[in-house]
């Protein structure tokens, strides 16, 4: 359940910083997957969680 909050939040703050997926997700893991961990579809690993979260605050 945690997990479908936190790609739900993740997906709302890279929206707001106008990054695409598949900039998001490149080199951590790929689109398809970041988009079903986004939507509740799919769950990532939690070190590839904290890498997508240290790159998307890196990129303001």
């Amino acid at each position: 359940m945690n997990n479908q909050i936190f790609g739900l939040k993740f997906r709302q703050l890279r929206k707001q910083q106008h990054i695409t997926l598949a900039k998001a997700a490149a080199g951590i893991t790929s689109r398809q997957s970041l988009g079903n961990w986004e939507t509740g579809k799919g769950e990532l690993a939690f070190e590839k969680v904290l890498l997508l979260l240290k790159k998307s605050t890196s990129s303001q």
